[in-house]
């Protein structure tokens, strides 16, 4: 019997710990960005690693994510501009709220900068 750390113990060689696949999971969630430098600068070959379904998914998702993140980085700039420019006492609620919104708000928000009273981009917004 193999003692494996964190209290597991298991049978023979090259058995795996029980909660390697969620530590796995847990890293790749909490430090995508970490994991793909990690990897690509591991000194072997690594087409094994590009192959793996972990690896695959950890891709898909930082890409989404990074994607999803320019997308409203974008959006909240180009909707703060317009927004300043009409109205230059925007409010400090009405930043904040456009600071923290997703990409479908900015999007309804850009789409009605140009005709939206103050009054109207408050309670679109929700303020």
């Amino acid at each position: 019997m193999l003692y494996c750390g964190h209290g597991e113990r298991t049978e023979g060689r090259g058995a795996r710990m029980p909660d390697m696949d969620q530590g796995i999971k847990r890293l790749i969630q909490t430090h995508p960005a970490d994991v793909l430098t990690l990897v690509g600068r591991l000194p072997m070959n690594t087409d094994i690693i590009g192959t793996s379904s972990i690896y695959q998914q950890l891709v898909r998702e930082t890409t989404e994510r990074v994607r999803r993140e320019t997308t409203e980085r974008t959006l909240r700039d180009a909707a703060l501009a317009v927004l300043r420019g009409r109205f230059p006492d925007l409010g400090d609620d009405v930043e904040a709220v456009i600071a923290a919104a997703r990409e479908d708000l900015l999007r309804d928000v850009q789409a009605h900068a140009g005709t939206d009273t103050l009054e109207q981009l408050r309670a679109r917004l929700g303020l």
